[in-house]
């Protein structure tokens, strides 16, 4: 990925946000591609696998077992359409662990919507400070998914209370978390709406954009990595009571590349989610209204000749 990265960027180009917004999609959109195929292989593999080996052993056993044989012939002849079976229960019990892939898709939302293209790219700082603003994100985003992996996401069904869903035992049990979500997804949606009113002047502060996105960083990593290592012990504890057989619970590789495929997928439409607010504000931005409430009456230089610009392209 850092090779196919490396060549967009040569070839499209990095000196303008949008360039590198493209550059940032088609990575994501390859990524998608990459892990779509490869949880197709990987499946195709496990179905002929177990049926090769289920065909040696019933010739290993051959003499003195012709009964037993044609047993096994018929399971084996049924045992494609049984994966098949197993592979549609696994999508079917996606809703099941719902309350995690939120979490997941907050993560993926912090670090791909928001930052940092929105935050600090939009905001009028110098280049040196967005790109200060911007290795602090990622920084911070590292360390919060390798923490995630601290957390014990163990469920302990005695605590849920005999009046209790399923669903909201799983809810209240992440109330942190999505109070959490819901405080910093609140912030960084002020900071966007104030790029676009100018109606605060302590959001364009450098300090202030630094530990903003070093804390969102540090959260968008803990909630992508507990979203993805959470959702398997969702599984067991609804397996235990009795809801999910044992049959789902021995495909966990699969399970695990579904969760993988959906941060694909929610990443690469974040992306262009961004890309279209972006240009909106990038609009927003060149308009007179902008430019006159932007700089409080203070005409410089640099405001008279863009507002002439726009002048110029109303006549």
């Amino acid at each position: 990925m850092g090779l196919f990265q490396l060549i967009m960027e040569h070839i499209i180009g990095t000196s303008s946000t949008p360039q590198m917004r493209l550059c940032a999609i088609l990575c994501y959109a390859i990524k998608i591609t990459i892990a779509f195929f490869t949880a197709l292989w990987v499946t195709y593999l496990y179905i002929m696998y177990d049926e090769r080996v289920k065909e040696i052993e019933k010739e290993e056993k051959k003499n003195g077992q012709e009964s037993g044989n044609s047993a096994d012939a018929g399971d084996s002849s049924n045992g494609s359409e049984k994966k098949v079976q197993l592979l549609g229960k696994v999508i079917v019990v996606v809703p099941y662990y719902s309350p995690r892939l939120v979490i997941q898709t907050v993560g993926t939302i912090l670090r791909v919507f928001f930052h940092p293209c929105l935050i600090p790219f939009l905001i009028d700082l110098s280049n040196r400070e967005k790109l200060v603003i911007s290795l602090s994100f990622m920084f911070f985003d590292f360390i919060g998914v390798n923490y995630a992996s601290n957390f014990d996401e163990t469920i302990d069904p005695s605590e849920r209370a005999p009046s209790q869903s399923h669903i909201v035992f799983l809810v209240t049990r992440d109330l942190t978390l999505h109070l959490v979500w819901i405080s910093t997804i609140s912030i960084a949606s002020f900071i966007v709406w104030n790029i676009w009113t100018c109606k605060f002047e302590f959001t364009n502060s450098s300090f202030f954009l630094l530990i903003l996105a070093s804390v969102n960083g540090f959260i968008g990593g803990i909630f992508t990595g507990r979203g993805l290592n959470g959702c398997f012990p969702i599984l067991e504890y609804y397996n235990g009571q009795g809801i999910i057989g044992d049959d789902i619970i021995k495909l966990d590789n699969i399970i695990n590349d579904i969760a993988l495929s959906f941060d694909y997928i929610m990443c690469f439409l974040m992306s262009l989610f961004s890309n279209i607010t972006e240009r909106f504000i990038l609009n927003h931005k060149n308009s007179r209204e902008y430019i006159l409430s932007s700089n409080k009456g203070d005409l410089s230089i640099e405001t008279v000749n863009a507002l002439l610009m726009q002048f110029k392209g109303s006549l």
